[in-house]
């Protein structure tokens, strides 16, 4: 029973966030053989800058044993 949850800077469109879900929810049927119905895709907007506080400081961070892919920014140069 997956669930995703995709912190994206404020700013999308609803059919961006709907594509990136249906996308989501592709890829975990074709990769892990998910079933369709047991998949939820929750999307947060957040404030580019809030994005160091509330994600980079709470969840990249301090949880790198959890990433897959790094980011590719330097957090010392986000705005806080």
């Amino acid at each position: 029973m997956p669930h995703i949850n995709l912190k994206i800077a404020a700013g999308q469109s609803e059919v961006v966030k709907r594509a990136l879900a249906d996308a989501f929810v592709a890829s975990l049927v074709e990769i892990a053989g998910a079933d369709p119905e047991l998949i939820s895709v929750a999307i947060e907007d957040i404030a580019p800058r809030d994005w160091a506080r509330d994600v980079y400081d709470r969840e990249i961070g301090p949880r790198p044993d959890t990433l897959y892919r790094q980011p590719g920014y330097n957090p010392g140069q986000l705005p806080r």
